[in-house]
């Protein structure tokens, strides 16, 4: 019984999930899935010590805010849902008071950079249009990169 139990516990250790789907595995099947798919695919893995970010042949390490940010980018925000800054008051937990937008700004232009220097174009993370009254800055994931974001299932 114990035995059995660690075995399931070692089969879906982790959880990938993608713009439509979500599943379990072990880190092995995480591994291949990371060699499979990042050709065409951004992955951001949450392991148990780092954050990496893969892309076609590229990958980089990430510190918690910018990780933390393009999770919720990819999973919450799109065309006509883009976040603002209020939407990561979690990560921006120890900024007392309101989050200044040029902290939120700044924070955007850092995760750009990440992305570049993993090769992600672009145009993945996009600036929302201010319309009407709505002047505030937004920002959206770029859908037509498809992603997957793994972490321990432990973490969610």
């Amino acid at each position: 019984m114990i035995a059995r139990n660690e075995t399931y516990l070692q089969n879906n250790a982790y959880t990938m999930i993608s713009k439509d789907d979500q599943s379990l595995g072990s880190i092995e099947a995480c591994e291949q899935l990371i060699q499979d798919k990042r050709s065409n695919h951004i992955i951001l893995f949450f392991s148990d010590r780092e954050v990496i970010l893969y892309y076609k042949e590229q990958h980089i390490h990430l510190v918690a805010r910018p990780a933390e940010m393009l999770k919720q980018f990819m999973l919450e925000s799109h065309e006509k849902a883009p976040l603002k800054k209020e939407d990561f008051s979690h990560v921006f937990s120890k900024v007392k008071g309101e989050i200044k937008t040029n902290t939120y700004i700044v924070a955007i232009n850092r995760l750009r950079n990440k992305l570049k220097q993993c090769h992600i174009p672009e145009d993945v993370l996009l600036t929302r249009e201010r319309l009407g009254t709505d002047r505030e800055t937004a920002y959206y994931y770029n859908h037509k990169y498809p992603f997957i974001i793994i972490q321990r299932t432990d973490f969610m």
